[in-house]
């Protein structure tokens, strides 16, 4: 159960393959008990519920949020960033690891998630830089696809904030180390392929 999610994944997993006396009771000892868990994942503490705003969708990859980790310790090929699109509507998420992040090529890997599962009407990003270049711009406004920039003051309000943080400490719990681009990056992402993630390398 290396690498393992919270108690009701981790239970419906094991439930898949396995089955022994007080199997239950088991996980749920063990997960709370992880060291790596106590180490790298947050608190699930509640917190009071800000003004929503509804992104309105009819199917899939008609609204996508995407989002930049980074930068990292380098890993192979000297990757720094990782670049999460992730569409509003599944939560299907694919993962580029960039060794630059610009515009340029973000714009890029749009398209090139585009040509696969079709075209965005909406983006949600942050007002990064990358986010808000000319280059960037321009490729939107080419393809039609309206902006959505969330606040600096409200990151949560970008639905990738989510998947960032559960891809950082899955990493961490899969590696044992803080998260890094490290080059078991791709066994990683293979790994998760059956919970939603893509890796593009």
């Amino acid at each position: 159960m290396s690498g393992h999610s919270g108690i009701t994944k981790t239970k419906y997993r094991a439930k898949q393959l396995y089955h022994w006396k007080r199997m239950s009771k088991d996980v749920r000892n063990y997960v709370r008990s992880c060291p790596h868990c106590q180490q790298y994942k947050p608190r699930q503490q509640k917190v009071t519920a800000g003004e929503y705003t509804p992104h309105n969708m009819s199917e899939p990859w008609e609204t996508v949020a995407v989002d930049l980790i980074g930068p990292k310790p380098s890993g192979i090929k000297q990757y720094k960033w990782l670049l999460v699109i992730l569409d509003n509507c599944t939560k299907y998420v694919e993962l580029f690891p960039l060794s630059t992040a610009t515009g340029a090529i973000i714009a890029s890997k749009l398209h090139e998630v585009g040509c696969r599962h079709g075209f965005p009407k909406k983006i949600i990003s942050d007002n990064g830089p990358q986010f808000i270049s000319k280059v960037y711009n321009e490729y939107c406004k080419r393809m039609g696809v309206k902006k959505s920039l969330t606040s600096p003051f409200n990151p949560s309000a970008n639905p990738t904030e989510r998947a960032n943080r559960n891809l950082e400490n899955d990493a961490s719990l899969f590696f044992g180390c803080p998260f890094a681009l490290a080059p078991l990056l791709n066994r990683f992402c293979v790994r998760k392929s059956n919970r939603n993630f893509r890796s593009n390398r």
